[in-house]
């Protein structure tokens, strides 16, 4: 583990320093995620897009797994929506809100049962995060998310915090 985020480091800080280009248009990144909710964990991948200064579209593919009471739950999601930049300090720090919609499967076993239960989801989230880069090419991104989910057995809203790291593409 020592070496991973030893080499993650110097790749961070040794990648080449192009400009200060932020939040301009054209501008991509593509992302990995690690995130926690009240019952489980949650990975992930995706790409973010700058199609205007203060608006960012993404895409993400989510990975979610945890256990609530007695049933174990895997969830595969896929989520694309639309940020907002509302506000920024320099040229390093960013606040977003942003809402989007995903599509995906929910697998459910039960510990008094040996049946699976498989279920397609979709619903609407909403989310609020802060970037913050740490160079020209890479940043963090905090983000709180909140999904509603009409047909989960699991109930209906679920709370997300993630932790992306960033690379951008110019």
């Amino acid at each position: 583990m020592k070496k991973i985020i030893i080499t993650v480091l110097l790749f961070l800080l040794l990648s080449p320093v192009m400009g200060q280009l932020r939040h301009v248009k054209g501008i991509g990144n593509f992302g990995v995620t690690y995130g926690i909710n009240k019952s489980g964990s949650l990975f992930g991948a995706g790409y973010s897009h700058y199609f205007q200064p203060n608006w960012i579209w993404n895409v993400n593919a989510l990975y979610e797994s945890g256990k609530v009471e007695s049933t174990q739950f895997n969830n595969l999601i896929i989520n694309g929506g639309v940020d907002y930049t509302c506000f920024r300090v320099g040229d390093f720090l960013y606040f977003n809100i942003g809402l989007s919609v995903f599509t995906g499967f929910e697998k459910l076993t039960s510990d008094e049962s040996t049946k699976e239960v498989k279920n397609f989801s979709f619903g609407p989230a909403g989310n609020a995060n802060v970037e913050l880069y740490l160079n020209s090419r890479f940043l963090f991104q905090i983000k709180a998310e909140q999904y509603y989910s009409p047909l989960s057995d699991l109930g209906k809203w679920f709370p997300v915090y993630s932790l992306s790291l960033k690379y951008c593409i110019f």
